[in-house]
């Protein structure tokens, strides 16, 4: 990787910051020195990039006492402590709620389930219930996934055909979770979620594209990053 000076700051900026996320991701908790060798860009590009994830509580700073004497190493990880992502799944029977830190790992106790509602002003009303209950003081939510049985259309983040659940045609569902959240949501078909999460902490973590098939059902989704 380059630093993308010929692209608008803008851009350039927001490449940069998803490279360290990228890099962390791949070869762990790192100094700022190490990103730099790893991404290939300057130091002063690696700062800027940490400093803006930083403030957006996406990284957190730790001091690494295995470095040897003198003064402790500064690393840098996916924020664990700093941070809330929750994770929702609708499926036709069971919904599940659960929370994480943005390094991904669940938070012991969180992890609820509850019998799939069968109105959605219900539904609703009991994943922000029970979103809500999984807060902590001082740590805000950074994101709610949700993932759903039906055809999504990603642009207009709206669900177009839930055969299963017919009360969730035509609804917008992350859009009427963040207003009720005051939180980030995005909306996922439950196929392309198990993609995604292969591709961030599964065996296809190393690959840029990958498919995964269902022989059940000999259905067949691919990832491209």
């Amino acid at each position: 990787h380059r630093d993308l000076h010929s692209f608008p700051t803008r851009r350039s900026s927001d490449l940069n910051e998803a490279f360290v996320l990228r890099s962390i991701r791949q070869h762990g908790p790192s100094t700022r020195g190490e990103l730099s060798q790893h991404m290939g860009v300057t130091f002063p590009t690696v700062n800027k990039a940490v400093g803006s994830l930083l403030d957006a509580r996406l990284l957190e700073e730790f001091d690494d006492a295995m470095t040897g004497p003198g003064r402790p190493a500064k690393r840098l990880r996916l924020s664990r402590e700093n941070s809330l992502v929750v994770g929702v799944t609708v499926d036709v029977l069971t919904c599940e709620v659960a929370a994480a830190g943005f390094d991904g790992v669940v938070r012991e106790g969180t992890q609820q389930s509850f019998p799939t509602p069968q109105s959605y002003e219900k539904l609703l009303a009991t994943i922000v219930e029970r979103v809500k209950a999984l807060c902590s003081d001082g740590v805000p939510i950074l994101c709610v996934g949700v993932s759903v049985v039906g055809l999504v259309d990603y642009r207009r983040q709206e669900i177009r055909l839930a055969a299963n659940l017919p009360f969730l045609d035509g609804k917008k569902l992350s859009q009427d979770l963040s207003e009720r959240l005051g939180a980030d949501c995005a909306m996922v078909h439950d196929s392309h979620a198990l993609c995604l999460a292969e591709y961030v902490y599964g065996e296809a973590s190393d690959f840029d594209s990958f498919a995964r098939s269902e022989e059940h059902t000999s259905e067949l989704q691919s990832h491209h990053d």
